[in-house]
């Protein structure tokens, strides 16, 4: 919530009788819960399924990259000792203009007493949120506005991966929504473009990639051989099925 305030998402009004009320809730997720630091998220998110087409969103769509784009991704680093970082771009749905007039309910938990709920809706004035429909096409849109206007071109092969080349300095970029795989053959190169999208978002480098997309990375040598597997997502779909005994 201190993010929504601090973007200043909304403001509280009366209810309108002419008008669509987005329905809310609170989603927690736990990330990486058995590791020595799991990451405990709270997020408060419009429930999409209750907006309307052509009155609270029009287009949606925003690409991800391939899985198979991801795959020959690290092998050209492997192939021309490229670094792999991840970067982590922070609370990215809160970023982007909202696009359209916006009501949702007031979220559960944060009622203002001053402002009844069954009186007082939220305006969504300045910023985007979690679960509309046209989130993620406002965000891809704000990145690939910020990404060309410092020199990457977007592929034509796949709308999600981003290329800058300078002499013989490249770097290449896969947005997936707020996770950036960044391949560069200079750390000076990772370092310069952190430091440019600072200037509008808070980015996290989380140094030379260990996980993506479900992908365990590893890469002992910043620059050498890469391994991939998948071991963490077949565990997963072991205990979903309480097969993780299994030994057959």
């Amino acid at each position: 919530m201190n993010s929504h305030f601090k973007n200043n998402t909304f403001t509280i009004v009366p209810r309108p009788t002419n008008h669509n009320i987005i329905s809310t809730k609170f989603m927690y997720k736990l990330k990486f819960p058995k590791t020595e630091q799991p990451i405990y998220k709270a997020r408060f998110v419009a429930r999409g399924f209750s907006q309307i087409p052509g009155e609270d969103y029009t287009d949606t769509f925003a690409p991800v990259p391939k899985s198979a784009t991801i795959r020959l991704l690290f092998s050209h680093a492997a192939a021309n000792q490229l670094y792999a970082h991840h970067f982590d771009i922070e609370t990215v749905f809160l970023i982007p203009d909202i696009d359209t007039t916006i009501y949702t309910k007031q979220p559960t938990g944060y009622v203002d007493p001053k402002y009844p709920a069954e009186d007082y809706v939220l305006l969504i004035i300045n910023k985007g949120l979690y679960g509309l429909k046209q989130s993620g096409y406002l965000w891809s849109t704000n990145v690939k506005a910020k990404l060309t206007s410092h020199g990457y071109k977007q592929s034509d092969a796949d709308e999600a991966i981003f290329i800058k080349q300078d002499g013989e300095n490249t770097t290449i970029i896969a947005v997936y929504v707020d996770n950036f795989l960044v391949l560069s053959n200079t750390i000076q190169r990772i370092d310069d473009l952190q430091a440019q999208l600072s200037e509008s978002y808070t980015v996290k480098n989380l140094g030379p990639v260990k996980r993506f997309l479900g992908l365990n990375i590893y890469h002992p040598d910043p620059t050498g051989p890469i391994h991939l597997s998948q071991s963490t997502y077949a565990r997963k779909v072991l205990h979903r099925f309480s097969m993780q005994n299994c030994d057959q």
